[in-house]
C-alpha cells in the first residue's frame, strides 16, 4: 500500500470514528479513545488536518472565507430541493446525515484555520457575543 492510500485509509478510519461518535452505526465499534477532549485538543487536530490538506497558513483569509462560503453552499445543496418537512425527516437518515457531517466538519476546520490565522480565540468570542445577546 502506498502512502498515499494509507494516509486515506487513516483519514477515513477518523472520519467513521467521527461519524460513529455522532451516529453509532449498529453493529460497528470504534476506538475512540483517540479523539479529542478539549477544544484545545480539537484546534490542534483541525490544524494537523489542514496541514496536511494544504489548507493550513498559506492561505489568505479571503480565500479561507471562500472556502468557508463554498462548504456552507454544498450543506445547502443537501436540502435545498426538500421540503421543511422532508429535510427534518432526513434528519434520520444515516447517509444524509454523513454527509451533513462532513459539510459541517469541513466548515468548522476552515473557521478554525482562519480564526487561527487571525489570532482570533473563538472560545472566548463565543462567549463574548452570546453574553453581549443577554
Amino acid at each position: 500500500m502506498n502512502r498515499l492510500s494509507q494516509s486515506r485509509q487513516r483519514i477515513w478510519f477518523r472520519f467513521l470514528s467521527f461519524i460513529s461518535v455522532i451516529y453509532p452505526l449498529e453493529g460497528i465499534t470504534m476506538s475512540t479513545t483517540n479523539l479529542p477532549s478539549t477544544f484545545e485538543e480539537l484546534r490542534a487536530a483541525a490544524r494537523a488536518f489542514a496541514t496536511r490538506q494544504g489548507i493550513s497558513q498559506c492561505n489568505s483569509p479571503k480565500d479561507l472565507s471562500t472556502s468557508i462560503a463554498v462548504e456552507a453552499a454544498d450543506l445547502l445543496r443537501l436540502f435545498q430541493r426538500h421540503s421543511t418537512e422532508d429535510s427534518i425527516a432526513m434528519t434520520g437518515d444515516p447517509i444524509m446525515r454523513a454527509k451533513v457531517v462532513t459539510e459541517l466538519v469541513d466548515i468548522f476546520i476552515y473557521t478554525l484555520c482562519l480564526a487561527d490565522q487571525m489570532d482570533i480565540d473563538l472560545c472566548t468570542a463565543i462567549q463574548c457575543r452570546t453574553e453581549y445577546d443577554h
